[in-house]
């Protein structure tokens, strides 16, 4: 085989079996990248799903203390109308459950807010032998309703009179279907799929289910590794499972329920399938990609190969040929070479030994001699150079890891300090949110006159309470918000939207209001397309513009409009109000910044709206701005990209 043919063929050999390494080393490595990546994000936001349910549980705890205290339900005297209609009154309040009853000792339902079984003697149930004890049962019995056939979670109390004694109990259904809203949540940006999402309780039996209805309050996963490793007290894990109804390999994360504040759960553990196909489809486009491309490169390879192996062997075999002359004594033997590189160089190099060599024999070895020693003499010294270089670049090097671990412990101080902030601002809202609930709903009783006939002036004071329980909850919510933003911890439920529709609907809600002031609302909408956003944030964006419009404008008017931009759309909030001085303007969507000067001092907030709409704008890779003259109007826009933004 001649050396042309083999170099080829070591050349392309070579090529291809580096490209073939290469490509496979780095599938593997985005698989296990991306394997991390998901198990992570999906551990992440199953222990946050996890959470909601046990937040959610526990507001159905404090609401069935708050309905067993209820002057008129704890009372003998009431009527079973009176008990009926007050237990109306809190299934519409609380919009939560599908029934309340009210029972005696004897389990005989009394009351019921959907009429069905009354005076009939209800069954011995689980809750019934906690509430006999005493205690409030909060979701530990669940069973599909006879006369409904809907699956509840039942909480009960026991209702006590005003010496202290137990003489009934009520009950709260409330369908397990309302875990869809929170479960729903758990999504992968490319999955398109429902993932399944099972929730078991501690002895395996499934008790709600977004893929196998018929499977609940009826298959047992007990046998699970999954159920088996929550049951011994792992909080939160993942495996690798085999799925035998799809026959086909998923991830699997499940996490131990751990309850919140006075409520301490009931041992449930949440499960979460994703298919394999669908967590690592992106790996697999890229393999693919990897290989459609590489075939054009391995042909594009083969000519180049061909072509240069030809121009290096030709030269050579000339050269071996003036070799084998020279060696036989030849000495008039010539080689012309025009490929213009080093072989050619060689070439002259060559003709020009043949035609002195003769000649320069002696004086070469001579000359040899000196530049050996020469040379010795200039390694020598190069070698010295070369060490304390080394030394040099050795304590630069030890002085920059030294330098790059400062700053890695900073970051990680940073990082710590921001991540205790974020926990405390969580933990501090949570505390101020949850007496709410009962405050709101005794503030209600009172105006409602359920304490007593009250004078103008108590209920005059009472509304004063009530509203600034609500600007307290809004506080709150907003304090929560923040602090989600912050730690990285909210998810958009990116869809395909029409902003047009929503800037209707909060010119609507706006409307009303802005009418109370003598204020005119206008709006004016561009032709727009559709765009990726999350409906709720965006809604709450224009609806923070539109609020604080209405709240600064003391007469003229209110504009909101829209329109269409090379790559985005613009939203925009014109009033005709008091304006922000230009010594305000640059720190306007700067966390808690407020402008010194207010209408009569009585618009002030407390300066998260605007930059919660900053921070949820840059989320979707948007912008926010504003244009201001102070004295005359204010005008507040948003953009969001066409194509999408950020997820």
């Amino acid at each position: 085989m001649k050396f042309a043919t083999k170099l080829t063929a070591f050349l392309l050999v070579i090529f291809i079996v580096f490209g073939v390494l290469i490509s496979y080393f780095v599938y593997i490595s985005n698989l296990k990248t991306l394997e991390e990546e998901i198990t992570d994000r999906l551990e992440e936001q199953a222990f946050h799903v996890m959470d909601k349910i046990d937040r959610n549980l526990y507001e159905r705890y404090a609401d069935i203390q708050v309905i067993a205290t209820d002057p008129m339900i704890s009372s003998r005297d009431s009527t079973p109308k009176q008990i009926t209609e007050r237990l109306i009154e809190y299934r519409n309040t609380l919009k939560t459950y599908t029934s309340l009853s009210f029972m005696d000792l004897g389990r005989v339902r009394i009351a019921d807010t959907a009429g069905f079984g009354i005076e009939k003697q209800n069954r011995i149930t689980k809750y019934w032998e906690e509430v006999s004890q005493g205690k409030i049962s909060a979701a530990s019995d669940i069973y599909e309703s006879k006369t409904t056939g809907i699956v509840n979670i039942h909480f009960a109390s026991p209702v006590k009179d005003k010496n202290g004694e137990i003489f009934g109990f009520v009950v709260a259904r409330m369908p397990i279907s309302k875990l869809y809203e929170i479960t729903r949540k758990i999504t992968l940006s490319q999955a398109e799929e429902e993932f399944a999402i099972d929730l078991v309780d501690k002895d395996g039996l499934l008790l709600y289910s977004n893929t196998n209805k018929k499977g609940i309050l009826k298959d047992n996963y007990a046998d699970s590794e999954a159920i088996k490793r929550s049951m011994a007290g792992e909080k939160i894990g993942s495996l690798t499972n085999f799925d035998p109804i799809n026959k086909e390999e998923d991830i699997l994360v499940f996490v131990h329920e751990q309850g919140y504040l006075d409520f301490k759960g009931n041992d449930w553990t949440l499960l979460v399938h994703v298919p394999t196909r669908i967590a690592f489809a992106s790996a697999a486009q890229l393999r693919n990609r990897t290989l459609l491309i590489m075939l054009p490169i391995i042909a594009f390879a083969i000519l180049v190969v061909s072509f240069f192996s030809k121009t290096i062997t030709n030269p050579i075999t000339k050269l071996s040929q003036i070799a084998v002359e020279i060696g036989k004594g030849n000495l008039d033997a010539r080689v012309n070479i025009t490929t213009k590189d080093e072989l050619k160089d060689l070439a002259v190099e060559i003709n020009n030994m043949a035609s002195n060599l003769k000649a320069y024999q002696i004086k070469l070895l001579k000359v040899e001699k000196t530049r050996s020693n020469e040379l010795e003499a200039e390694v020598g010294k190069k070698t010295k150079e070369l060490k304390k270089n080394i030394d040099d670049l050795q304590k630069a090097r030890t002085a920059t890891l030294n330098m790059m671990e400062d700053l890695r412990q900073a970051n990680e101080d940073l990082k710590g300090l921001d991540t205790a902030k974020a926990e405390f601002l969580n933990m501090v809202s949570h505390e101020l949110k949850t007496p709410l609930t009962p405050i709101s709903a005794n503030l209600e009783l009172l105006r409602a006159g359920d304490f007593g006939k009250l004078t103008k002036k108590q209920i005059s004071r009472l509304n004063v309470v009530s509203r600034n329980t609500e600007r307290l909850r809004d506080i709150i919510g907003n304090l929560l918000e923040i602090a989600r933003i912050e730690a990285g911890k909210i998810t958009l439920n990116i869809e395909k939207l029409q902003i047009n529709a929503i800037a209707k609907e909060v010119a609507q809600d706006i409307e009303l209001a802005a009418k109370d002031k003598g204020l005119r609302v206008s709006v004016k909408l561009g032709k727009l397309s559709t765009v990726k956003a999350d409906r709720d944030r965006i809604k709450e964006c224009i609806s923070n513009f539109m609020n604080n419009a209405l709240k600064f404008t003391m007469k003229g008017r209110i504009n909101l409009q829209t329109e269409k931009k090379k790559d985005h759309i613009k939203v925009s909030v014109t009033d005709t109000g008091m304006g922000v001085e230009k010594d305000n303007m640059p720190n306007l969507f700067h966390k808690f910044y407020q402008t010194s000067k207010t209408e009569v001092g009585k618009a002030k907030g407390v300066g998260l709206g605007l930059y919660s709409v900053k921070k949820l704008i840059e989320l979707h890779g948007g912008t926010v701005g504003v244009e201001s003259t102070f004295g005359k109007g204010s005008t507040f826009w948003f953009t969001l990209p066409t194509k999408g933004g950020k997820k």
